[in-house]
């Protein structure tokens, strides 16, 4: 858009230095702009210029833009919001939503080349005397203000006219003169809607009836015409006529009057009949009128996160919107009529429905009744009133829950509401079928004492008064805080006002917008705006769909919220305390279908949504990460060596206590390790965000609880042996040659990993390899980053490793955009060497194994198989170690991304990324099955960040008959990788085939996961590690040998020699299992299959447990091959056991009974 000439009468001397800021917008909703103005008597090239803004009190820039372009003498120039109204774009030059969407306390500041040449407001601090404002500089005014933390007066140099005046825009006036008043405006008059529609932007005052109440709009109408209204949350009803005034303006294309206020509210007139329309009759003739349409099919649908859009026909294709997801609309369907407001959204019409009661499937149905107001909580003494759209019906109800087509009696008007009650109601009329029966509920509140936050919370994940607009509510501020630009508090019912519900929280959140209230920690206030249910705080792209929202009270200025101090400094509600009340075994189990605060967790949680809490001292299960603490209560048992929790198959740890600390960007750099404690009381107040209910509580106050624990990181214990074999898996968690995106420091860190550690292994499997400029736009080579990470190495102490790699396509692996992630190889070649003979692979050339070698070296395992799409493929090497070979596969499997959280709003969780990996983890397996085919004797291993779990399916099929997962066989408390939400759980894992499991030793190197990056935390996973004894594996076999017996066909032997570990997990479905006398599991073997034998003199003093998954119903277990201690029977799925006089004791668990069980010696 070319700028805008202004109209300026400028005399000789009038001309100024450089530009200056003439005009400032801050109106309602995004109703921003900047406008800039050359007097400096000639053309300015405007590429030099850049306007910044400094927010909630910041020193540096938080934001800026540059300009370009000329901008000729006497014109001006508008920055303006993309969502302003169009009275602003008509002007403007430049739409900008960086700089242009500031608050009324956010300075900006113009600058030419790097020096300040104009500003307004006050950089720095934090003060409100830019809010709703139009500020127009005055015209003596010739050179700007340079200085820009001084105090800001804006009556010194600008004249200030009411919110949202837009008259003044796109011309600026510098004569030298005085500024004069502008004359005085005429009384405003009210318009017909059509003459409103007709003028589209500017202010404008109407008067109509109310026709319906959607999720964002209010639509009134009169004879002439029908116009939406903003907000929805003005206190009107259905049928109400009232004056209106505000702001036109089009939002995605819908006429409406914006920042709306109430002149007058009249008494009800009811609500208009709708017009009879025709789908090509959706227009902008009849933008916001009550309509119906007849003989409506719905044809298709696009569903979101509560809402679907139906494409739908009438001989006209258009479409029918269910706004909140809740009308039970049917693709396929012919609905002899549809009620709705006739809406435009951007190029499309639509119809959206107010309920179901618009919704006519059949007319010779009598309609659904429809109540008002609709079940929920309402004031005691108020009245109901009952209505079906089907013409002269008659309505039969009952308000103690019976059936009314037996009890109900003729409603003949509004139905007192004195005391909690349910409403039964159905339709009747001569000639057509009965109405379904419609259930209304009521709970109701002391209207002397008035509402309170109770009522609004509910018994339940969702407020019953969700998008009412309620006024009055009473509280005691308990907690103020800041969230991006959202400003928030907390406020709880005092003492003598809160019910003897444990169930329902006292505590809510108030929003104010990017307006901080005035209010204190222990003010009594009270609060009107809206109830509603929000996504506060989480990942933006994902959170309405994973996350729980939060009930909260939208009391924003511009959408009719009042906040008002009562009284300061009174006592704060006692806070609940948090103890052995807190659900230790369940996150959920019911799919919310009962709220159970004693028993599962999400919903212990949730009754104490907004409310003050105390708990006593803590312990860290997890490292402080992005501002979060996560702990456990003082005297819960932590199960790993650091003092964290261990995710198991049948325990998440619903126990888990998680902080989020104010100011949270400061908290970024407290270092707290897994094992340190807080020392209680602890008190906060809960929140919601990033998949969690969070105690929020400040900083300062945290740091004064800490205690430091005994965590340190680890070095090896494995000792090295010369002619043994190390392995060792390692995530770099995005290591670049791009400095900006890989420091220094983290490159060093990683170096004394391997050096210090790790004692140098041999061949290291490393994942999240970035290409040379990790995020930066580029080809897919890699070798500066390798080389870089060699060279740290080096520096550090250690061999120079070479490495063995094979670059993906351009952005086909996943990971970071134009990262180009992958996996490969670190070798010593002092001490091994890559197998030659054989060409090395690339991106999409599958690798094979003939004659005993890989067909590429290194080579991709079957990169163009559709298992791998989006994700690393991995990646096959074959070395050679002191005249042994072996083949080490490195692997990075796709990511948990998609699946949703442990307290997330799926109820039980959903973990779609599964899928993925069990098709990977089938390819990865038929390669090692085609190595063994081809030679039965070659060794194995297969490392990396495998993103599942060691009891996962994943890992199961990987291990198949042919490998072992050594992570298996690491003590319990050892066996961790890497911390989620404060779970200990496995993600890296190193296989060995079968032929190399009692010849390898396993060691978990725990130097991050447990550690903040003050503490040297150089990536998100610990490294794993092995040391293999090639040579020994067969040793002593001679051609002349006898032959071992032939094994019965399981799908897993273990012979377990020398094995010391917590527990093992046998999850094959059928398994022989020898335990000898040498191996030490203190806790005991768990089998999970159906069907295994026993052997071995280690069964003497070890427990077993048959736990078979249900799949396996008629599981068979042989102890005929030993004599057993103990086994524990777990569930009612084992049909046989033989052999069972070799066993000393049998106990039975979770509905196991012998009488079911078959007993055979």
């Amino acid at each position: 858009m070319p700028a805008v000439t202004a109209t300026v009468s400028a005399e000789e001397n009038s001309v100024a230095e450089d530009l200056i800021i003439s005009e400032y917008i801050e109106g309602s909703s995004f109703n921003k702009a900047i406008e800039l103005y050359n007097g400096t008597g000639e053309q300015v090239d405007l590429s030099t210029y850049s306007l910044e803004l400094y927010s909630n009190g910041a020193k540096e820039p938080s934001q800026s833009v540059k300009l370009s372009g000329k901008l000729d003498d006497g014109e001006v120039f508008v920055l303006y919001h993309k969502d302003a109204v169009d009275a602003i774009k008509a002007v403007g030059d430049l739409e900008n939503t960086s700089v242009i969407n500031f608050n009324g306390d956010d300075p900006v500041v113009l600058k030419n080349a790097g020096e300040v040449i104009d500003s307004i407001g006050q950089v720095g601090v934090r003060i409100e005397n830019l809010k709703d404002v139009t500020l127009v500089r005055n015209s003596d005014i010739l050179s700007g203000d340079t200085v820009i933390d001084d105090a800001f007066a804006p009556e010194a140099e600008w004249t200030s006219h009411p919110k949202d005046t837009f008259n003044y825009l796109g011309s600026h006036t510098m004569d030298g003169s005085e500024p004069t008043e502008p004359n005085p405006e005429e009384p405003v008059e009210v318009l017909s809607i059509a003459d409103a529609r007709a003028q589209g932007t500017g202010e404008a005052t109407v008067k109509g009836i109310v026709t319906a109440k959607l999720k964002n709009t209010i639509h009134i109408q009169d004879e002439t015409a029908a116009i939406a209204i903003y907000p929805s949350s003005l206190n009107v009803q259905l049928g109400d006529e009232i004056t209106v005034s505000g702001n036109l303006g089009e939002f995605n294309n819908l006429l409406q009057l914006q920042n709306a206020e109430i002149k007058e509210n009249n008494e009800q007139v009811g609500v208009p009949v709708p017009a009879v329309l025709t789908g090509d009759q959706l227009n902008e003739e009849n933008e916001s009128k009550l309509a119906t349409i007849q003989d409506v099919t719905l044809q298709s649908v696009q569903e979101g996160n509560g809402w679907a859009n139906y494409t739908a026909t009438d001989g006209t294709e258009f479409l029918v919107r269910d706004e909140t997801g809740m009308l039970d609309l049917a693709v396929g369907t012919t609905y002899d009529a549809i009620t709705g407001i006739v809406q435009q959204y951007r190029d499309d019409f639509q119809i959206i429905p107010r309920n179901a009661a618009d919704i006519v499937a059949d007319d010779s149905v009598v309609q659904s009744v429809t109540a008002s107001p609709a079940s929920g909580t309402i004031a005691a003494g108020t009245e109901v009133t009952l209505s079906t759209s089907t013409a002269d019906a008659e309505i039969y109800y009952t308000t103690n829950g019976e059936d009314p087509t037996q009890a109900g009696q003729l409603y003949t008007g509004p139905i007192l509401v004195e005391e909690h009650m349910t409403v039964k109601a159905y339709g009747t009329k001569e000639g057509l079928e009965d109405s379904a029966i419609t259930t209304f509920t009521y709970t109701v509140f002391d209207q002397e004492a008035g509402m309170q936050i109770h009522h609004i919370q509910g018994e339940s994940h969702e407020s019953p008064l969700d998008g009412t607009f309620v006024t009055g509510i009473q509280g005691v501020v308990t907690y103020v805080y800041q969230l991006g630009s959202g400003n928030y508090f907390h406020f709880q019912t005092p003492d003598e006002l809160k019910d003897d519900n444990p169930n329902t929280s006292e505590g809510l959140v108030v929003y104010t917008g990017n307006r901080a209230a005035n209010v204190e920690i222990g003010d009594l206030v009270r609060v009107t705006g809206t109830v509603d249910e929000f996504h506060i705080d989480g990942y933006y792209d994902t959170k309405q769909e994973t996350d729980l929202p939060v009930t909260q009270i939208n009391a924003r200025d511009d959408r009719g919220g009042v906040i008002e101090v009562v009284e300061s400094d009174v006592p704060l509600p006692q806070p609940i305390i948090i103890d052995d009340n807190l659900p230790t075994a369940v996150i959920d189990n019911d799919s919310f279908a009962e709220f159970d605060p004693e028993e599962d967790a999400i919903d212990f949680w949730e009754s104490l949504e907004g409310m003050l809490v105390e708990v006593g001292t803590v312990k860290a299960v997890a490292p402080q990460e992005h501002g979060d603490l996560i702990t456990v209560l003082e005297e819960r048992e932590t199960d790993t060596i650091h003092g964290g929790v261990r995710l198991t198959e049948d325990n998440a740890n619903p126990d888990r206590i998680q902080f989020k600390l104010y100011d949270n960007y400061e908290a970024r750099d407290f270092e707290v390790a897994t094992g340190d404690r807080f020392t209680g009381p602890i008190q906060g107040v809960v929140n919601y965000g990033f998949q969690n209910y969070k105690i929020y509580a400040d900083y300062d106050y945290m740091q004064e609880k800490h205690v430091e624990g005994n965590a340190e990181p680890e070095v090896t214990t494995i000792e090295k042996k010369e002619d043994e074999l190390t392995i060792a898996s390692y995530n770099l968690e995005n290591f670049s040659n791009n400095r900006s995106e890989t420091s220094d420091d983290k490159a060093q860190k990683l170096a004394r990993a391997f050096v210090q550690d790790m004692q140098s292994p041999d061949v290291i499997g490393v994942t999240e390899v970035q290409d040379n400029n990790g995020q930066d736009a580029g080809d897919a080579a890699a070798n500066e980053s390798y080389e870089r990470l060699i060279q740290a190495i080096v520096d550090a102490g250690g061999p120079r490793y070479e490495y063995a790699n094979i670059d993906p396509e351009v952005n086909q692996d996943g990971g970071a955009p134009n990262a180009n992630i992958r996996v490969g190889f670190l070798y010593n070649p002092e001490r091994v060497s890559l197998t030659e003979g054989m060409p090395a692979g690339d991106a999409t050339t599958a690798v094979g194994y003939e004659d005993g070698k890989l067909t590429h070296n290194p080579g991709r395992i079957d990169p163009m198989d559709a298992a791998f799409d989006n994700s690393r493929k991995p990646l096959a090497a074959q070395f050679d170690f002191q005249g042994e070979s072996v083949v080490v596969l490195v692997n990075h499997w796709n990511s948990k991304s998609g699946d949703t959280p442990l307290f997330g709003s799926t109820q039980p969780p959903v973990y779609a990324s599964e899928e993925q990996r069990h098709e990977i983890a089938n390819v990865v397996y038929d390669f090692v099955e085609e190595i063994k085919a081809e030679n039965p004797d070659a060794n194995v291993v297969s490392v990396g960040d495998f993103n599942d779990f060691e009891f996962s399916e994943s890992l199961r099929i990987h291990e198949g008959k042919l490998m072992t997962n050594m992570m298996n066989l690491v003590e319990e408390s050892d066996r961790y990788t890497y911390l989620f939400q404060g779970n200990s759980q496995v993600l890296d894992h190193i296989l060995v085939s079968n032929n190399l499991v009692e010849e390898t030793e396993i060691d978990v190197l725990h130097i991050n996961a447990d550690f903040t990056d003050m503490a040297g935390r150089a990536s998100d996973h610990d490294p794993v590690m092995v040391q293999v004894d090639l040579k020994k594996e067969g040793e002593g076999e001679q051609p002349g040998d006898p032959e071992e017996p032939e094994q019965p066909a399981f799908d897993k032997v273990y012979d377990l020699h020398n094995v010391k570990t917590g527990k093992l997990i046998i999850n094959e479905e059928s398994a022989s299992v020898t335990l000898h006398a040498s191996s030490n599991i203190k806790n005991g073997v768990v089998f999970q299959g159906h069907y295994a034998e026993f052997y071995g003199d280690g069964f003497e003093d070890t427990d077993l447990t048959i736990k078979t998954k249900n799949k396996y119903d008629g599981s068979m277990i042989d102890f005929n091959g030993t004599e057993m201690k103990r086994v524990i029977i777990e569930g009612d799925n084992v049909a046989e056991i033989r052999g069972y006089e070799n066993v000393q004791e049998f106990v039975y668990k979770k509905g196991a009974n012998p009488d079911n069980i078959r007993f055979i010696e």
